[in-house]
């Protein structure tokens, strides 16, 4: 997935990315949103977090981002609000809180392409469901890449894709690969 966003560069071949008429998109880092696993926050409010996602984003914005990625409860709850300093690489936050927050920055950005990567590996079962189920209506115009280890973050994809050892070994559908009895 990284390289696919453009943080590694391949080292043979090439990865192309074609807008709905075939043609390639020069651009292609504006194509993505990309939410890792490690969720990088950096030192500043958790307003200016967010706001990354979109240089010209209003509070309002801000705030909407907030809510639709669970996390406008633990912000509100801070003394500061939304100009709650996050420390160096955030250590005045859960990994959970961080994850949240990067999921806003991504969803504050809009980009036609969502890459989620083990999104929501530091949050407990109910969040993660509550942001998987208010992500999956944001998203029905955007391809979303998700990465999981947990089936049923991949319930409401139309395609598992299923990699060993850098191989294809499955593509279908959820249904599908459930009727198969395979299980992760």
């Amino acid at each position: 997935m990284k390289l696919i966003v453009q943080l590694y560069e391949p080292t043979s071949g090439c990865i192309e990315v074609a807008d709905s008429d075939g043609d390639r998109n020069e651009k292609q880092g504006s194509l993505f949103s990309y939410v890792s696993q490690s969720c990088d926050v950096f030192k500043g409010t958790i307003r200016e977090n967010i706001g990354y996602g979109k240089a010209d984003a209003s509070f309002e914005e801000i705030q909407e981002a907030a809510r639709k990625a669970g996390c406008q409860s633990f912000i509100e709850r801070l003394p500061d609000g939304y100009d709650t300093v996050i420390e160096e690489n955030g250590t005045n936050l859960s990994g959970g809180q961080k994850q949240r927050i990067a999921i806003a920055r991504a969803l504050l950005r809009n980009s036609p392409i969502l890459v989620l990567d083990e999104m929501t590996s530091a949050m407990d079962v109910q969040t993660e469901e509550e942001i998987l189920d208010e992500l999956m209506k944001e998203v029905k115009e955007k391809t979303v890449l998700m990465i999981s280890h947990r089936m049923r973050m991949t319930q409401k994809m139309d395609r598992i894709v299923v990699m060993k050892e850098g191989q294809i070994v499955e593509d279908e559908s959820y249904e599908r690969y459930i009727e198969k009895g395979r299980a992760f």
